[in-house]
């Protein structure tokens, strides 16, 4: 009797793992990042980021970004909102890397932007490697991502 229960709970255990769901990878979840830096020529940037990582589907990233002049009289802060998605995603053991589309001007409309202002908005690929609760892009200049805190 008690072969046949340890071959009833074998027969269970490895039909019901069949179906399960592959494991989340660590990279899944929302991501966000801030920054700020001025030019010598007075240009200021503040921008806020969120990434969204979605290794078996669509991935995007959202970018927040004002830009003002840091001089007298200046023009008016310039507010900008840009998005891009994965258009493929790979993972190795320890990094993900994603390739996205050109960026998506969401917001203000392209001909409210100044025409000496030149905007990146090419297809780009990003690596990125995970460390605890950060995401840390392997560009030439490392991009710092914060795991978002779950709501309770």
């Amino acid at each position: 009797m008690r072969a046949a229960t340890a071959v009833l709970v074998v027969m269970l255990s490895v039909i019901g793992s069949r179906g399960a769901e592959p494991t989340a990878s660590p990279f899944e979840g929302v991501w966000h990042r801030t920054w700020s830096s001025t030019t010598p020529k007075g240009l200021h940037t503040e921008g806020r980021g969120t990434l969204t990582i979605n290794t078996r589907g669509r991935s995007t990233e959202i970018s927040d970004i004002t830009l003002s002049l840091r001089r007298r009289n200046p023009p008016a802060p310039l507010h900008i909102v840009q998005s891009c998605y994965s258009t493929s995603i790979s993972r190795r053991d320890s990094s993900v890397t994603i390739q996205w589309s050109a960026l998506k001007l969401v917001s203000p409309r392209p001909q409210d932007i100044p025409p000496t202002l030149h905007l990146w908005t090419a297809p780009l690929q990003q690596t990125y490697v995970r460390r605890g609760d950060t995401l840390i892009s392997t560009a030439k200049e490392p991009v710092v991502w914060h795991r978002a805190k779950q709501r309770e």
